[in-house]
């Protein structure tokens, strides 16, 4: 063999033995086709995204719509937060509220009304949890018929440390050092029922509202002025 031929014929082995230039291109085209795939992915996800929060927005203003309407669809009425007797007077702590459906049929108080219940007096006895109605409050405890409503302002070595409530069965007497007894039973005094009570902070005194015989309360009265009465509180009711 010659050298020229020795030497074609090595180039050919040579040639044979290098790898050929497809495979770069072919992993090439791989990640390319790799890239675009995951290109399409993000493309995907972006209107989900934007439809999910979409719904939320909805489903929020969906919510606070049902709350608004739900919170219109109730109204509130007032019922005792505490124990109330006869005669005593309503303050707005004695006042808790409840609601009902609206358009339910009801005799009680609503909140709009609270200038017709606070600061008025109870027409009965109001236990807590009671509703207020029109029945259950007035300006003023009616006078019984033969009798006449007296004011009687009492320190308090006058009357009894337990508070008085309306109805209380009460005796008046003179005090020590007056002229004339009160009214026509002597030391004995007369008879009375509690209507009504309230202290007064500046004369450190108890106002005490009181149901006496008509015949006897100019008497009272005059004599309750000047401070020259006392009252106990009795279960027995005599004249």
């Amino acid at each position: 063999m010659t050298t020229a031929e020795s030497a074609r014929a090595k180039s050919r082995r040579t040639s044979g033995d290098r790898p050929t230039k497809s495979a770069p291109k072919e992993s090439k085209t791989k990640v390319a086709k790799a890239e675009v795939g995951v290109a399409a992915v993000k493309r995907t996800t972006k209107p989900a995204a934007i439809f999910g929060a979409v719904a939320l927005i909805l489903a929020g203003g969906l919510g606070g719509v049902y709350l608004y309407s739900s919170s219109a669809d109730v109204s509130q009425v007032f019922v005792m937060s505490t124990d109330v007797v006869r005669g005593d007077t309503i303050e707005q702590d004695d006042l808790t509220t409840i609601d009902i459906a609206a358009g339910q049929s009801t005799a009680g108080y609503t909140v709009d009304q609270a200038k017709d219940v606070i600061g008025r007096v109870a027409a009965v006895d109001l236990p807590k949890g009671s509703l207020l109605t029109g029945g259950s409050v007035t300006d003023q405890l009616p006078v019984p018929e033969g009798q006449a409503l007296v004011g009687i302002a009492l320190t308090p070595s006058q009357m009894p440390a337990t508070p008085l409530i309306a109805g209380d069965n009460v005796r008046i007497v003179p005090v020590a050092g007056t002229n004339a007894p009160v009214g026509s039973t002597g030391d004995s005094g007369i008879t009375a029922t509690v209507s009504n009570t309230r202290f007064d902070d500046i004369a450190n005194m108890t106002i005490v509202d009181v149901y006496v015989d008509e015949a006897l309360a100019a008497d009272l009265a005059s004599r309750a002025a000047t401070g020259s009465v006392a009252l106990y509180v009795s279960t027995a009711v005599t004249e």
